[in-house]
């Protein structure tokens, strides 16, 4: 439930909402989205790596700095020539050979998951790049990049509005990677898909922009669970909760189909909870995965119809890349909609900022003792 002091009460008009609660401008970032893509795509500063005989990529990263490892592994399964991994955690990836192409991803350049792998990138390394802002002065990564030539990816933060968040900048990041990735030809060339792809974008933005105002408006307490194909698990559904937790302050959840109709549901049969869920249905999806969705919202309001609303978001029809970016794009509009309702900025992320202190102060601590 919202808290009195939070909850905006009989208000739906969203433009006075975001001038009362938008103070970092999320909306303009939501929009500039296509610009990130156009800019990446045609950067002419992308460093040359030597095309050596690559086994696989890893890139290490956690958090925003992870998702376009996610996004071109679905949106490309069939057109990638190596495996390609990430490492969210500490320390160096086992699975790095001399034939990996190693890539040290962080929109900060202080992400100490990330820096914890440096002490194993010798001087000169010719596998690895680093991706990163470039105006951050405390980046530990750019520091150590020009200490011992490591090449790196700049994303343009000063295009940005000054609370530019990592979760905002997957447009960069996705073509940046894109673009590393087929210059090793470890990617097809898949340029044309990525230069169609702003226009995509903003002819769907105002209906993506309508249908995610009026689902903000009716799900009011509930907790999400957003549901999608399998083959757009961590692309999208996965994406879809995470923008939900940062940008609104509130839980979220995340399953896809088949695999939610074999345990998850089971779970709903005994609950107090208030649930919406949320369908991010493709069209282009095996029917049988939209008739899992309809009999399992037909079992559900017949049993649990006062706690388990569902609602039903068509993605347009586009490519994978095209219909995972419309999907983000759908899931930003929404979350942004729900803060501006529960009256809350939706770009600070306070909580995860008082816990990198917290986590700190803990380890001084702890070496005192």
């Amino acid at each position: 439930m919202l808290s009195e002091k939070n909850a905006v009460q009989g208000e739906d008009d969203f433009s006075s909402l975001a001038e009362k609660f938008d103070h970092s401008d999320m909306a303009s970032v939501i929009e500039g989205v296509p610009g990130q893509i156009e800019f990446a795509i045609s950067d002419q500063s992308l460093p040359k790596l030597p095309c050596l005989r690559y086994e696989n990529v890893v890139v290490i990263g956690v958090g925003g700095s992870a998702l376009p490892v996610d996004v071109l592994s679905e949106a490309f399964a069939d057109k990638i020539s190596w495996p390609l991994q990430i490492h969210r955690h500490y320390g160096f990836p086992p699975q790095v050979t001399d034939r990996t192409l190693l890539v040290l991803s962080s929109f900060s350049g202080t992400t100490e998951e990330t820096l914890s792998a440096l002490d194993f990138i010798k001087a000169g390394a010719t596998n690895a790049v680093i991706l990163t802002a470039n105006e951050n002065p405390e980046s530990i990564l750019l520091k150590t990049a020009r200490e011992r030539g490591i090449p790196v990816i700049s994303i343009p933060k000063s295009r940005e509005v000054e609370m530019f968040q990592p979760r905002c900048a997957t447009g960069y990041m996705v073509t940046y990677l894109a673009r590393l990735l087929m210059e090793l030809s470890i990617l097809d060339d898949v340029e044309a898909e990525f230069r169609e792809l702003p226009q995509l974008l903003r002819s769907k933005c105002s209906e993506l922009q309508t249908n995610a105002k009026n689902l903000a408006l009716q799900i009011h307490d509930q907790i999400p669970i957003f549901y999608t194909d399998q083959n757009f698990e961590r692309s999208v559904a996965r994406v879809a909760k995470i923008k939900f937790n940062e940008n609104t302050k509130r839980p979220a959840f995340f399953n896809v189909l088949p695999e939610a109709n074999h345990n998850e549901m089971i779970g709903f049969s005994n609950t107090n909870g208030k649930f919406a869920i949320i369908y991010l249905k493709h069209l282009d999806s095996l029917c049988v995965i939209h008739s899992r969705f309809n009999v399992m919202k037909k079992i559900y309001e017949k049993t649990l119809s006062g706690q388990m609303k569902f609602y039903v978001q068509t993605i347009p029809e586009a490519s994978a890349l095209g219909k995972i970016f419309l999907s983000h794009m759908f899931a930003d509009w929404l979350t942004y909609f729900v803060a501006l309702k529960d009256g809350v900025d939706p770009t600070p992320v306070k909580l995860v900022e008082e816990f990198k202190l917290q986590l700190t102060s803990e380890r001084k601590d702890s070496t005192i003792r």
